[in-house]
């Protein structure tokens, strides 16, 4: 290459980068770098920015069975069981720790707003479950309604809130499960009602057997004597 070839493309290259620190000095390139790929959006967590550590006590209420589970959470971050129905195992800490885990992030997987629960979200005055939150001394209420179709969320309302937001079951699960007594086992025959039992009628007591008369001696034998 000549050494005027050379020299013009030496300038062309520095009127190229110079164009292009003007441009970034004048936020230009990140401007349409921001507006063609646009920074992907989360739904916000049900109940703010809590942390595990906040919530200082929870309440389960069992609506339909009127049996209730609460747990307290102590300084050093251990659980201890306040109320729990007959026939529910105790938990231990470490349960109620990983039922609790997933409350600071429930994320609605959709959010239903300006409709008025049907009679399948099981809302309302049919909700089942009724769960409160003491975080930072602040009283937090949930309301737990029925199973979406496919039985992978419910159907669930923050006190206060119209909306009608779908959780995930797993994040809720494991402690609704504390707050309802077990089924009692039907047995077969699907009636749990044991029937009653008949009491046999008393055997009569027999007859006595009548004692056979002597056979009397026909009028005019006589024995005879040899």
């Amino acid at each position: 290459m000549r050494p005027t070839g050379r020299l013009i493309s030496g300038l062309v290259f520095v009127v190229m980068a110079a164009v292009i620190y003007a441009l970034i000095n004048s936020g230009v390139l990140d401007k349409q770098e921001s507006e063609l790929t646009p920074l992907p959006t989360f739904a916000p967590a049900l109940l703010g920015d809590i942390l595990l550590e906040d919530i200082s006590l929870i309440e389960i209420k069992d609506l339909q069975a009127n049996t209730a589970f609460a747990a307290v959470q102590a300084d050093d971050g251990t659980w201890s069981v306040a109320k729990i129905p007959d026939g529910v195992t105790m938990p231990d800490s470490d349960t109620i720790s990983m039922g609790m885990s997933g409350f600071p992030y429930l994320t609605p997987s959709r959010t239903f707003t300006d409709i008025e629960p049907s009679k399948e979200m099981m809302l309302g005055d049919d909700a089942r479950y009724e769960i409160t939150l003491l975080v930072k001394d602040e009283e937090l209420k949930l309301i737990v309604g029925g199973k979406a179709p496919g039985d992978l969320s419910y159907y669930v309302q923050v006190l206060g809130d119209d909306n009608i937001y779908l959780i995930d079951t797993f994040n809720l699960d494991t402690l609704l499960l504390l707050a309802s007594p077990p089924a009692t086992p039907t047995p077969e025959g699907g009636s749990t009602t044991p029937k009653a039992s008949v009491t046999p009628k008393a055997s009569a007591t027999p007859k006595a057997s009548a004692t056979p008369k002597e056979s009397a001696t026909p009028e005019g034998s006589a024995t005879a004597t040899p």
